[in-house]
């Protein structure tokens, strides 16, 4: 199961869509307020939410893209942090392949 978590870039969203599509991929898309402004809660929300999606459909490999990160803007880098923290990857393409 994909999902995108960029609720930075909406566009990021419909990307994904796509893809997800034109692999038969399950996507979890979740709900975000087009008129309001998003950030780290609406972050994580997205994420347990699609973790729960995941195991309610029996999928064990979620994908989550997430907005770009630098590593000088400490405020994205808390963000994946806590993102890290929630979901407790097996495995994740910003750190090391055990």
């Amino acid at each position: 199961m994909l999902v995108s978590v960029d609720v930075y870039r909406p566009a990021a969203r419909q990307q994904l869509r796509i893809v997800a599509e034109s692999i038969g991929a399950q996507l979890y898309e979740g709900k975000l307020d087009p008129a309001a402004q998003h950030g780290t809660d609406d972050v994580l929300r997205l994420a347990k939410e699609a973790k729960r999606e995941a195991a309610s459909f029996g999928c064990d490999i979620l994908i989550v893209d997430t907005a770009g990160r630098n590593q000088i803007d400490a405020a994205l880098m808390d963000e994946m942090a806590a993102l890290k923290k929630l979901l407790n990857p097996a495995r994740s393409s910003s750190s090391p392949t055990p």
